[in-house]
């Protein structure tokens, strides 16, 4: 039902869907205890002792095959501006690691070069350009690989 229709979803999703499904499935525990008490920050222990504690409550909960492969914790630091107090907190998280898609700052243009003389064919060139450029770049890019003045092109 979550994944019904057309809506739009993307891979990350229906993979960390999965994911969280296969952990509950396979979670040793059947009987999960609750702790109602919150993880106190009193500032005086390292990261490691708490990222530990809250390891362990973490686990009362959650204990898959899932977990010991694909499971982290995520740890955040607030400091509050007016009286300087650091808070720590530690949130568990099942692969839930965005990848960054590769990004570039060009493209490639396909651009066909029709000469005004006849006599010559059409010719279809690539060209790398700046995602971010004006005509002109296109122009002298077309104009080199053409063999053409980029004054005399018409885009």
């Amino acid at each position: 039902p979550q994944f019904h229709g057309y809506s739009q979803q993307d891979s990350q999703e229906l993979l960390s869907f999965l994911i969280d499904g296969l952990h509950e499935g396979l979670n040793r525990l059947k009987e999960k205890k609750y702790d109602p008490n919150p993880l106190e920050d009193d500032g005086k222990v390292s990261d490691g002792v708490l990222a530990a504690k809250a390891w362990a409550k973490h686990k009362l909960r959650n204990d898959s095959v899932i977990l010991d492969n694909m499971g982290g914790m995520f740890r955040s630091k607030i400091t509050c501006p007016k009286c300087k107090k650091t808070q720590r907190k530690f949130d568990p998280f099942l692969l839930n690691i965005p990848v960054p898609l590769p990004s570039s700052d060009s493209k490639q243009q396909t651009v066909t070069i029709v000469f005004d003389d006849t006599t010559k064919n059409p010719l279809k060139v690539k060209v790398e350009v700046s995602k971010h450029g004006e005509i002109s770049d296109l122009k002298t890019a077309v104009g080199k690989i053409g063999g053409v003045n980029p004054n005399n092109l018409i885009i």
